[in-house]
């Protein structure tokens, strides 16, 4: 399904102070960095990533890492579930389910090397911030899906991964002056499908249950955004 970008009116100047894809169109504007290059379309496709999955599946204070040092994370944030499938609200400002995010803007399908990579990035993450008890999930983001080798990578990890494909966002026109740094140029993006896997479910399953003392399983989540795109 195809989505329209949100647009920004926020003046930026630095990348640190980026929050949006328009942001850093700003960024970009009044610098060096080529819009055709390898770093823009890897940066910006972070912020895509950002936008679309605090968008479609309410991850919130998504803050950017990238670059060299990320240690195998772009973003990192909280899920939350509550608003995602409607459960019951917790207390204000608690959301119990951490979210890392790794992007990957291949033009290639993914390969299986990348999500062992995943469970290395993910353990970094969850023994640094010693949170062993709030919920946390690796999300892969990328244009295309997995090799069927990757795919079973995934699988049988004992890591919680999420894959979410998002298509990247390309200019509609290139043209003289200011065009090409206004993201309303910019075409729209595919959102999904999303897949997890077993240990992804099985966490979730855990999480809703702690919103909903019915216990009732996925279906919250099925609900929400289709059994179709949970399971490729």
């Amino acid at each position: 399904m195809s989505f329209l970008r949100k647009i920004s009116t926020r003046s930026c100047s630095s990348l640190r102070e980026a929050r949006s894809c328009q942001d850093y169109l700003s960024v970009c504007q009044n610098s060096t960095i080529s819009l055709s290059s390898l770093a823009f379309r890897g940066t910006f496709y972070e912020f895509q990533a950002k936008e679309a999955m605090e968008t479609h599946l309410h991850l919130t204070d998504l803050v950017r890492v990238g670059g060299a040092g990320d240690n195998g994370v772009d973003l990192f944030g909280k899920w939350d579930f509550a608003r995602l499938c409607n459960l019951k609200q917790l207390p204000q400002g608690q959301h119990p389910v951490n979210a890392l995010v790794q992007c990957k803007n291949y033009a290639s399908k993914i390969k299986p090397n990348v999500v062992r990579e995943l469970a290395g990035a993910y353990e970094y993450h969850t023994n640094r911030t010693r949170s062993t008890t709030v919920p946390t999930f690796m999300f892969l983001v990328s244009p295309l899906g997995l090799t069927k080798l990757a795919q079973t990578q995934m699988d049988i990890s004992f890591v919680p991964i999420v894959h979410v494909r998002i298509s990247p966002m390309t200019r509609e026109i290139s043209g003289e002056g200011n065009e090409d740094f206004l993201v309303q140029n910019w075409g729209s993006y595919t959102f999904g499908p999303v897949y997890m896997n077993e240990m992804a479910k099985t966490v979730a399953k855990d999480v809703i249950k702690h919103h909903n003392e019915s216990g009732n399983g996925l279906n919250p989540l099925y609900k929400k955004i289709g059994r179709q795109i949970i399971v490729n």
